[in-house]
C-alpha cells in the first residue's frame, strides 16, 4: 500500500481525501486538530513537530493555507510575514524534512489558488503567496523530473 503524507489534514478536502480513498492508501495527516493528526501538537513551521517514523513516501500533499482578505490598506505588515510563513516557509520546511524519504516516481501536490492567477479585490496577499506557491512547483517539477512529479 502506497503511503501519502497529508499536511494540513484537517481541512476540508483533506478529510475528503482521507475518507475516500483510505482503503486504498496508508495516509499519514500532519495536523493542528488531533483528531485528524498522527501526532500531537503538530506545528507545520517547527520540524520536531513533524511525524519522525523512517517510512518513505509515494506522495506528499500540502494543504496549509491562509486567506487574509482585507483591503490592502487594512493588512498590516505582519499579516503578510505571516501568510508567508504558512504557505511558502512551511512548505519549503516540510519539503526539506521529508525529501530524503521520497520514492522514485512519487507525487508532490501543493495547494494554490485562482487568486496566483487572476486580479481579485482584497486578495493581495493570499495573492502573494499563492503565486509563490506556483512559482516553486514549477521550479521543483523541472528539478525533481523524472523521478517526482510535482503538481
Amino acid at each position: 500500500m502506497k503511503n501519502i503524507l497529508l499536511v494540513g489534514s484537517s481541512s476540508a478536502v483533506a478529510k475528503q481525501l482521507f475518507n475516500d480513498y483510505k482503503d486504498h492508501y496508508n495516509f499519514i495527516r500532519l495536523s493542528r486538530d488531533e483528531e485528524v493528526s498522527d501526532v500531537i501538537d503538530f506545528n507545520v513551521l517547527n520540524a520536531d513537530t513533524y511525524y519522525k517514523d523512517e517510512i518513505y513516501y509515494d506522495g506528499l500533499v500540502y494543504f496549509p493555507g491562509s486567506i487574509n482578505l482585507k483591503p490592502f490598506k487594512s493588512i498590516k505588515i505582519e499579516d503578510f510575514y505571516n501568510d508567508f510563513e504558512i504557505n511558502i516557509v512551511g512548505l519549503v520546511k516540510i519539503l526539506k524534512f521529508y525529501q530524503p524519504y521520497l520514492n522514485n516516481d512519487s507525487s508532490l501536490i501543493f495547494i494554490s489558488s485562482l487568486a496566483s492567477k487572476i486580479g481579485m479585490p482584497f486578495h493581495s496577499s493570499v495573492s502573494l503567496v499563492k503565486s509563490a506557491i506556483v512559482g516553486l512547483c514549477s521550479s521543483l517539477a523541472a528539478e525533481f523530473a523524472p523521478s517526482i512529479r510535482v503538481n
